[in-house]
């Protein structure tokens, strides 16, 4: 079939009506959406839908940058690397150039500002690239950069894990890591002509998995014996003829060549030589492309097509990709989405919000003897930790106070909470200037949270399976706020600013529950698809709540109020066993008693879950949480004026609840008062004074006492010697009482002591009994049953010469062997 014959054979093109609502253009009849017309883009490729605009535009307020278009942008949107305005009027040369940026900002050539910080550290974050030109030479050999186990890229500024080294991904920002790389493919894999490894299976599918489509090259036909006569069996590399039976499948190359391959001439229909695109008869809204046969519609970036296949709708980024703007503000306008950032962070790369300010993070992190700090401000350099309190007993929660600069942590050998100053050199609240015994528990404090603003401290006690919290001021002032229907609680956060806890219990109903401060108002937020919670965080900036399940190997995120669960990561091989965790702008930390490791990854569940791994080889690694003003916002103090005698809880906003100790009760919604009753004696005449002259309390002595009936008869006696007025007789009878009372109390003295002598041997003999009797149980035992626990502790509590210890080395580039592992293979039980 000729050219000719085909241009005869096109049809007319007709008036195209646009739906209701939508605008027709003027010279093409495509159809955009009413919303786009006087949006100050134009959306017709003629201009149709802005020209009657212009004339009807406010003028800009003056706080907002006016467009040569007429549109007006907020005045922090100019010069930060976006055309927001759409004819690039915004980033123009003569007025980014002018710009100048505050002190501690760098420049870039287009106007941009950066912190100084940004410069040559290896990221192109000026749109030229000139935050990294004139940069030093690295002359530090490979050793002095990286760690042992890193790859340095060739920018000389970034390190790398070499796990990453030639695994077809780029990881350094000059793609170094990718270089001189020769890639070779698994037994079970297909290699691709142009490197890339796919699974063995895929090869021959029917589908090209390379990009180059060398799997589907040199297949054997298949023959699908159900097949039907019709029935398609054309690749997506073939066009499938329309009157053939059986089905037949020509090459697409073979598709409007003038020539008759399919015999039925489908493989030249009418429109072969027309170009849609051209001649204006498409009717897309944004993008026509013109095929062999025909056409289809496209989109530009951050559009998709519609249902009718030729309009575009705007694409809302911020509500379909979740982390956009490291969840921040995300502002969706048409096309793209802009990012907002909370105060005190500032945006990176159009996308992150960063902290602002030159305050480094650090990782702090126990492991029973010590307790260290990790900088992680720099997360591509070798990285170096600091011993911050070593020589413990056995350290597992830990939480501090950068206002009050303090450190607390609990020790299970020592069944105590202790407290020390976090930075030796600055000033401690209360004048504390070393470490001290603050709570003496008669338990096993698994988790604690500090209450940075009331100066409270919660813990949780897996031992008594209740929830405790104390007054860091006055740790006498404690009370128990939860206790009922808890069988195993674990980790533990506070929510200063909206004044409430939430706690993980891995029972055996297991859930994540939260309450206010004061233990009222109880929740289960969590209680299916959850085995082993153990460590809980809270994300104060996307306002979730965090945990890792130990026998799921997964981290988890929920909403405030339990809504909206989502997978961050599963992992078997990352999430063996894991203890804690915490949250700190994009990255999610955890600690894992099997991987003896600090790891790390997106919270988000970006960069394909890639997980980091900062330090291994941490024999007992417990809690761990992120050093950082940010951490812990300011809040209003709602203690501040408070008339509770003992324990001020915040329930609220604006709300406080006083709280009594145990063995008191609150008489008038503020005061505690004594519930043990006491017995006092007559006080005597005489007086004990002190050194200093003031008076103090007599040491009252208790007297033998008598019962009512004898007091009543003496009574009687003496009364009746009193009416015959012998004196003599009064006189002689009590001398004799007297002896009476002084013997009596003789032999109640010695008879007293001979039971104490007999009960004491007695017991010498039945300890002796059961210390023999439990020896050969325990012997038999061993010959004869095997045993196996599947508990999930956080340690075997014991005393120091239980442990396996070895001397803790304090040197900044290897962590000491303090410890055994935590659990033997297979089990959970602690060896």
């Amino acid at each position: 079939m000729n050219s000719s014959v085909k241009m005869e054979n096109v049809c007319p093109i007709t008036n195209h009506t646009c739906a209701e609502n939508h605008f027709k253009c003027v010279s093409t009849s495509n159809c955009i959406p009413n919303e786009w017309v006087c949006d100050d883009m134009e959306d017709c490729t003629d201009g149709s839908d802005e020209k009657q605009c212009k004339t009807e535009l406010a003028s800009c307020l003056q706080h907002e940058f006016t467009c040569d278009n007429g549109k007006c942008l907020i005045n922090r949107w100019i010069c930060d690397g976006e055309n927001d305005c759409g004819d690039g009027s915004d980033e123009s040369s003569h007025i980014c150039s002018n710009k100048t940026c505050t002190p501690g900002m760098f420049t870039c050539l287009s106007g941009k500002c950066i912190p100084d910080r940004w410069k040559c550290d290896g990221d192109r974050d000026c749109p030229e690239g000139d935050d990294e030109t004139g940069c030093p030479v690295v002359t530090k050999d490979v050793e002095s950069v990286c760690g042992p186990s890193e790859f340095l890229c060739a920018n000389g500024h970034e390190c790398i894990s070499t796990l990453w080294r030639c695994d077809r991904s780029k990881d350094c920002t000059d793609g170094s890591d990718e270089v001189n790389c020769n890639y070779t493919c698994h037994r079970d894999q297909f290699g691709c002509k142009n490197g890339n490894c796919i699974p063995g299976n895929m090869k021959c599918n029917g589908k090209a998995e390379c990009v180059d489509g060398s799997d589907e090259h040199n297949c054997p036909e298949k023959v699908d014996e159900s097949a039907t006569p019709n029935t398609t069996l054309c690749t997506a590399v073939e066009h499938e003829c329309a009157d053939s039976t059986p089905a037949k499948c020509i090459p697409v190359g073979k598709l409007c060549d003038g020539m008759n391959d399919c015999g039925d001439w489908s493989d030249e229909p009418r429109d072969c030589s027309v170009n849609e695109c051209v001649d204006g008869s498409h009717h897309c809204s944004q993008v026509c492309v013109d095929d062999l046969s025909g056409y289809h519609c496209d989109c530009r970036k951050g559009f998709r097509l519609a249902a009718d296949n030729k309009t575009c709708d705007d694409i809302d980024e911020c509500a379909e990709q979740y982390g956009l703007c490291s969840g921040h503000i995300c502002l969706n306008v048409k096309g793209h989405y802009k990012c907002e950032c909370f105060d005190g962070y500032e945006i990176r790369d159009h996308r992150y919000c960063k902290i602002r300010g030159e305050e480094k993070p650090l990782l702090m992190f126990a492991n029973r003897h010590d307790i260290r700090t990790l900088d992680i401000s720099q997360r591509h350099k070798h990285q170096h930790y600091q011993p911050l309190y070593s020589h413990l007993s056995s350290t597992i929660g830990i939480d501090y106070s950068i206002r009050d600069n303090y450190l607390i942590w609990s020790d299970v050998a020592n069944e105590k909470i202790f407290i020390a100053p976090y930075n030796t050199s600055h000033k401690t609240y209360n004048g504390l200037t070393e470490q001290k015994e603050l709570i003496h528990n008669k338990g096993v404090v698994d988790a604690l949270a500090v209450d940075w603003i009331h100066r409270l401290v919660y813990w949780s006690d897996t031992s008594r399976d209740h929830i405790e919290v104390a007054n860091i001021s006055n740790p006498e002032s404690r009370a128990v706020i939860v206790s009922d229907k808890l069988e195993e609680p674990r980790g533990i956060a506070v929510n200063v600013m909206e004044s409430w806890i939430v706690w993980t219990d891995w029972g055996s109903a297991p859930k994540i529950e939260r309450a206010q401060q004061d233990g009222s108002g109880r929740l289960v937020l969590v209680d299916t698809n959850i085995v082993w919670p153990n460590g809980v965080t809270i994300d104060l900036i996307t306002k979730q709540i965090y945990w890792l399940d130990a026998k799921l190997n997964s981290i988890n995120a929920i909403d405030y109020d339990g809504t909206n669960r989502r997978l961050v990561l599963h992992s078997p091989d990352y999430i063996k066993h894991p203890f804690s965790l915490d949250i700190f702008e994009d990255t999610v930390y955890w600690t894992d008693w099997e991987l003896e490791s600090v790891l790390a990854t997106n919270k988000f569940g970006k960069d394909d879950n890639k997980v980091e791994s900062l330090v291994g080889g941490v024999f007992s690694v417990m809690d761990i949480c992120v050093v950082h003003s940010y951490k812990k916002p300011h809040s209003p103090d709602r203690c501040a004026d408070h008339r509770c005698s003992h324990l001020c809880l915040p329930t609220g906003v604006h709300s406080y609840r006083c709280v009594c100790p145990a063995d008191t009760k609150l008489i008038d919604n503020f005061t505690c008062v004594s519930t043990v009753k006491t017995t006092t004696a007559e006080p005597s005449d005489t007086r004990t004074t002190s050194a200093g002259g003031h008076s103090l309390a007599p040491i009252l002595e208790p007297q033998p006492t008598k019962s009512a009936t004898e007091e009543m008869t003496e009574s009687i006696e003496e009364i009746e010697l009193m009416k015959s007025h012998n004196k003599n007789k009064i006189k002689h009878y009590r001398e004799n009482k007297t002896h009476t009372i002084d013997d009596n109390t003789a032999g109640q003295e010695s008879d007293g002591k001979l039971a104490i002598i007999i009960t004491v041997i007695l017991l010498c003999i039945l300890m002796f009994i059961s210390t023999i009797t439990l020896f050969i149980y325990r012997k038999y035992q061993r010959r004869n049953i095997t045993s196996m626990n599947f508990d999930n502790p956080v340690y075997r509590k014991t005393t120091e010469d239980q442990f396996a210890l070895e001397k803790s080395d304090d040197s900044l580039s290897s962590y000491p062997s303090s410890l055994e592992p935590l659990t033997s293979p297979g089990t959970n039980e602690f060896v």
